[in-house]
């Protein structure tokens, strides 16, 4: 069981609540625009505050709805169903218990910086795009382009109808959070622009009576949730929800412990335990599962409020997530005034954060082509998928890696009558080209030396090339010293290995 940190009565109080105030329109928003049951957000958003945060390894980590899991849930719960779903966010769950065990939480931090940038690009991208239909009082059309031309289409139709009372409401809350930090003064930011923009804009709305569609959230909430359903147990094993597990607990667990990290740049107490925190994340996913949640994973803009408000511990969150449930749990009615337009501009807020222009600014100073791989994996997510973005930004990613690591010294000089062959470093087959055109310029009736000593590591192809050279040399009339065969006795050619 998890350590329990000190409890810092006025501090985490006071903080708790700052964060219940930002968690609850985003754990709303998530749901609604993830297509999931509106109390499903309720639920991540308390399992995440109370459970993970007690037993999670990261004490001012706040976890709950994301907006990096939004798509994978749209996609899934769009063309199939929630109940089917909730398999996949078990399944998921577990898989994040079994890598917190094996003490793998160090090896999700090792995804390249450009796929996570991609990543959070492409979500923005499309997240915006569904949510922009939202506030134009429309339903999301589908993908990126279908939404951006329904947007356009909606917007000239402006011009014959008129402005509905939806889209006024939806772009006066997108004002008023835009404006928020820059004109509201500096005592008042300690409330959260999201809450201050939800009441404002369901007073309003309710006052006048205003014709928006708000959230569908039932008066008996806790008789409404949608829990696993045992009927479809057989489908642990259907692809589709193994393949969508994957990627959700994949996606979760970098995000959780990137998230982690920057969170331990702000303050100066505990530091993370990744395989701990990795394993909570895992028990919140398996109780979202169990009990009709959406998949939660450890948030940064939460987690910083959580630091700025002063939290000294994980009470802190683990009181945040009781707010939440009291609240919910005793004035459902105020929560069903509120209108979806609202949700979707605190959504189109939040996510134009994941949008990180200095960091790819950076990356292009010190490695351009990480830039490359934040591109590729942003395109390939917006016009072809998550999954086909995330596999396509590691494959070249990895690719790069491999490249990099085969850095490989071939030089031809002539001594005498005789011509040195120097081979250094790691030959392997991405260096084939480089070798084969300096073999090119060897003159077929030359005696050649071999000098292999900065030799670390040639691979099965680099001999094969080497070999089929020295017969074709010989064959000539040329020579080669030592023969390939006798240079291979003294190095490792099975690729990867390194010389002893």
């Amino acid at each position: 069981m998890s350590k329990v940190s000190k409890f810092v009565p006025k501090a985490d109080l006071s903080s708790s609540f700052v964060v219940f105030l930002v968690s609850m329109p985003l754990c709303l928003g998530i749901a609604v625009a993830s297509g999931a049951p509106t109390i499903s957000g309720i639920i991540g958003g308390v399992i995440g505050g109370v459970v993970v945060s007690f037993f999670g390894g990261s004490p001012l980590l706040v976890t709950g709805p994301a907006n990096g899991l939004l798509v994978i849930s749209w996609e899934f719960i769009q063309h199939h169903s929630f109940s089917l779903f909730l398999w996949s966010i078990l399944l998921a769950g577990l898989l994040q218990i079994l890598a917190g065990v094996l003490k793998l939480g160090q090896f999700f931090r090792a995804v390249t910086p450009g796929v996570i940038l991609g990543l959070m690009t492409g979500f923005a991208i499309v997240i915006f795009s569904g949510q922009l239909l939202v506030v134009l009082g429309q339903e999301s059309a589908g993908t990126v382009f279908a939404n951006f031309s329904a947007a356009f289409s909606a917007i000239l139709e402006f011009t014959d109808s008129g402005v509905s009372q939806t889209v006024q409401v939806g772009f006066g809350t997108l004002l008023l959070l835009f404006g928020y930090d820059k004109f509201t003064p500096k005592k008042l930011k300690i409330l959260p622009a999201a809450l201050i923009a939800l009441l404002l804009a369901t007073a309003v709305t309710s006052i006048f009576g205003m014709d928006v569609t708000r959230i569908d959230l039932p008066q008996k909430i806790f008789s409404s949730i949608t829990y696993l359903d045992l009927s479809l147990w057989d489908n642990l094993f259907n692809p589709l929800v193994i393949k969508t597990a994957l990627l959700v607990a994949f996606i979760a667990s970098a995000e959780t412990l990137l998230c982690a990290t920057a969170v331990d740049k702000l303050h100066t107490g505990e530091r993370t335990h990744y395989s701990k925190e990795l394993t909570a994340q895992g028990i919140g996913n398996t109780l979202c599962g169990l009990f009709g949640g959406i998949p939660i994973t450890g948030v940064i803009i939460r987690s910083t409020t959580n630091v700025m408000a002063g939290a000294k511990s994980k009470w802190s969150t683990i009181f945040s997530g009781l707010w939440l449930l009291t609240f919910v749990a005793l004035f459902p009615g105020l929560l069903s005034e509120i209108p979806q337009a609202v949700l979707a501009a605190v959504l189109i807020h939040s996510v134009t954060k994941l949008i990180r222009i200095d960091d790819v600014k950076h990356l292009w100073e010190y490695d351009r082509f990480a830039v490359v791989v934040f591109a590729t994996t942003t395109i390939g997510l917006v016009f072809f998928g998550v999954l086909t973005g995330v596999a396509a930004g590691l494959v070249l990613s990895t690719l790069h890696s491999l490249q990099s690591m085969s850095r490989t010294v071939v030089r031809v000089e002539e001594k005498g009558d005789k011509t040195e062959l120097v081979l250094a470093g790691t030959a392997t087959f991405f260096r084939i080209p480089q070798i084969a055109t300096a073999l090119e310029n060897i003159d077929t009736e030359m005696d050649v030396v071999i000098d292999y000593k900065d030799l670390l590591m040639i691979d099965f192809s680099v001999y094969t090339m080497l070999q089929e050279w020295e017969d074709q040399h010989n064959a000539m009339g040329g020579t080669v010293k030592p023969s390939i065969a006798d240079m291979i006795d003294h190095l490792p050619y099975v690729a990867m290995r390194t010389k002893t």
